[in-house]
């Protein structure tokens, strides 16, 4: 289970402008910002969406259950191993398939601070420039 950070089209477009005048450490801004401040708030975003069960137990939310895996120009946010139950709200399977309102949070939680992630994203590309 994962959740996808990718740029819109349109921020494509407004991060393309600006790596075209800028200097050739822009790949490495993007990928040190987008593995260290953008995958805090993007594991920050999905934790506030992450559903807590009724039973008196200590929950994933709680527990600091995310953890990013950069790559060129990308960021995953995926469970740790012991967290991997989360697949199945997440995918509104098995018994999760009783709450459907649950169904997609990791992307919703990704989706929800997109746009800080996108303009921290800017700011980290204007410095350089």
């Amino acid at each position: 289970m994962a959740a996808k950070f990718e740029l819109k089209s349109k921020d494509v477009d407004i991060l393309q402008e600006k790596l075209r005048r800028t200097v050739p450490d822009a790949e490495k801004t993007i990928n040190t910002y987008l593995g260290e401040k953008g995958a805090e708030e993007l594991i920050g975003g999905v934790t506030k969406y992450t559903p807590v069960s009724n039973w008196e137990k200590k929950h994933a939310k709680n527990s600091m259950p995310y953890k990013a895996k950069p790559g060129n120009l990308r960021v995953n946010i995926s469970t740790k191993p012991e967290y991997g139950y989360l697949y199945f709200p997440d995918a509104g399977e098995g018994t999760s398939s009783k709450n459907p309102v649950h169904e997609g949070f990791m992307q919703d939680g990704v989706e929800s601070v997109y746009e800080n992630v996108v303009n921290g994203l800017l700011e980290a590309v204007e410095r350089i420039l």
